[in-house]
């Protein structure tokens, strides 16, 4: 079917040039026609005039004088011979201009004729009512010019016709062929990629163990760090439960307390997100993303990771620096930088992590405009030339059998590119290395998260809220929480009571936990969407494949991440319902 299509420009021109082709005859013939008429008309219109004029020289058989009324016709260049006849058939007179056809002897033979390049009209001579004589008057031939000047206009719409199908018929043979040669070149392709496809399959096992080697070396270097950092996070949030279980009537130290086991679960989240993001659980967002707030988040992790002989240093720039990016991938790739650094300095030295605003022109590989400048710098052994051309391609990596998987800056480079940016390598041997990525500034300043206006539930009051997860304590925080801000909670502990509920009462919104023992959130969410397809869904998980939920879903999903607070829980919920009213 394909194949065909190309070809449907070809054949319409074709058959409209023989559409005018056919039309273009049509009116010669009809215009040759009208002509002839009009000439035979003509020359009857001489021949009787003739006849007229003639009547008493054939009376009184006066030959001079026949001869002379005939000869008159010589000033007509359109006639090149006439006649007249007596009764008996026998000429009277004749008139023969040079190069003419002989004229007929007798009368009997004179006939009129139409059409060709010279045509003949016959007229009776009478007198008293009875026949005595014949007038016979024939046209000159005409030339090849004239019929040619008559028929110009004809004869080249006939010429276009022609011109264009056979101009047609070759660009349909021309298509023709190149489609002959377009499937022998598919089906070379074909084979090509049967054989690539084979290579790819053999591949594949290894990259993906490389791929796992290198989260796992990344692990394995701020395994120390983060083991550091959780157990001081354990701690500060164990103490402040237990200073709040024993003084629960002291508000104040209460609130102080509790905000401090709120800040430390949050750090701890943070460095959650960051290992998912190794194991690709987490679904890619691309949003607005303070850079400075990486960096200041990142202040905290990377002292532990880098060790005591790296010196850590900070230049972050004024003005707006968001950009558009993945959160979590923008912290893994300076983290991956910093990494590097270090281990390009085995006796120690300086990491400097520097973020500045840029106007960039002229740039071979970048647009105009304003961009972030991101920068890792380091004091280190640095890259001969054949190595730094090399540095950013994957799997490509200077280190060591198992100490490396040439992934880290390969990582860097893609997340450059995924935000619209790019990523360049500045080094020379042993004057250390500098890393940075170019990211375009995000169009629009965000709104900080704790300056971040909280919907009043009060416009969805009242809204009915099915909570599915397997977790009695996060259920019953959930529950508790939108129970304060005015909803109505239904509980479910599993996704098959979940649909028991759905079918016995009303539910306004599902908030459904994505990892359940039996059935999973999505599979849930897809049985519910099926008698439900406009039911609003929040999944609220620390752990989510985006691919089974984007699955179930059938169009873009909300993830609340675990853990959250009841002011994210308030926002998102009221979100979702106030969505779902306007849809």
């Amino acid at each position: 079917m394909t194949s065909a299509l190309p070809l449907r420009g070809p054949v319409a021109s074709m058959w409209g040039a023989i559409a005018l082709l056919i039309a273009g005859l049509v009116i010669g013939v009809f215009n040759e026609r009208t002509f002839q008429a009009s000439r035979a008309q003509v020359l009857q219109a001489q021949a009787r005039v003739l006849a007229a004029t003639v009547e008493p020289a054939v009376v009184f058989a006066d030959a001079i004088a026949a001869r002379e009324l005939v000869g008159a016709l010589a000033a007509d260049p359109q006639v090149s011979a006439a006649a007249v006849y007596d009764g008996r058939g026998a000429p009277i007179a004749m008139l023969e201009t040079p190069g003419a056809q002989p004229m007929p002897r007798r009368g009997a033979d004179a006939v009129p004729r139409q059409g060709g390049r010279s045509a003949a009209a016959v007229a009776p001579v009478t007198h008293e009512g009875r026949e005595i004589g014949r007038v016979y008057v024939r046209s000159a031939v005409q030339p090849p010019l004239a019929v040619v000047q008559r028929h110009a206009g004809v004869a080249l719409l006939l010429l276009t016709a022609i011109l264009i199908v056979v101009l047609a018929q070759a660009a349909q043979a021309e298509q023709a062929r190149a489609a002959r040669e377009s499937r022998a070149r598919a089906a070379e392709l074909a084979e090509l990629n049967a054989r690539l496809q084979q290579q790819i399959e053999r591949r594949e096992t290894a990259e993906e163990a490389l791929r796992q080697a290198q989260k796992m070396e990344t692990l394995g270097q701020l395994t120390g760090g983060i083991a550091h950092d959780f157990n001081n996070l354990l701690q500060t949030v164990q103490g402040a439960l237990d200073i709040i279980s024993r003084n629960p009537g002291d508000a104040e130290r209460v609130a102080r307390w509790s905000r401090l086991g709120q800040e430390a679960a949050q750090r701890g989240a943070r460095v959650t997100a960051q290992l998912l993001a190794f194991s690709r659980a987490q679904k890619l967002e691309i949003r607005a993303v303070d850079v400075r707030a990486v960096i200041a988040r990142l202040r905290e992790l990377l002292p532990n990771a880098l060790g005591t002989a790296v010196s850590l240093h900070f230049e972050v720039g004024d003005g707006e620096q968001t950009v558009m990016a993945d959160e979590t991938q923008l912290e893994l790739a300076v983290l991956n930088l910093c990494i590097n650094a270090r281990d390009a300095m085995p006796n120690g030295g300086d990491v400097v992590v520097s973020t500045a605003r840029i106007s960039v022109e002229g740039d071979p590989e970048l647009p105009a405009g304003t961009y972030l400048r991101l920068s890792v710098a380091d004091t280190g052994v640095g890259m001969p030339q054949d190595v730094r051309a090399r540095a950013f391609d994957p799997f490509f990596t200077t280190k060591g059998v198992g100490k490396g998987t040439g992934l880290g800056l390969a990582q860097v480079y893609g997340i450059a590119r995924q935000a619209g940016g790019t990523a360049r390598l500045e080094s020379a041997t042993g004057q250390g290395a500098t890393v940075t990525m170019l990211l375009p500034l995000a169009p629009d300043a965000p709104r900080a998260e704790g300056e971040a206006a909280v919907p009043t539930p009060e416009a969805v009051a009242g809204a009915r809220i099915l909570v599915v997860d397997d977790d009695d304590g996060v259920r019953t925080f959930v529950c508790e929480a939108l129970t304060a801000m005015g909803y109505r909670c239904i509980a479910a502990r599993d996704g098959q009571s979940g649909l028991e509920q759905l079918a016995e009462e009303p539910v306004d919104l599902l908030i459904v936990d994505y990892a359940m023992p039996g059935m999973t959130g999505a599979e849930f969410a897809a049985a519910a969407l099926a008698t439900r397809p406009d039911l609003p869904i929040i999944f609220a998980s620390g752990y989510a494949e985006s691919e089974a939920l984007d699955a179930a879903m059938g169009r873009p999903t909300s993830l609340l991440r675990k853990p959250f607070d009841s002011q994210t829980l308030a926002r998102r919920v009221a979100e979702a319902l106030s969505a779902a009213a306007v849809g």
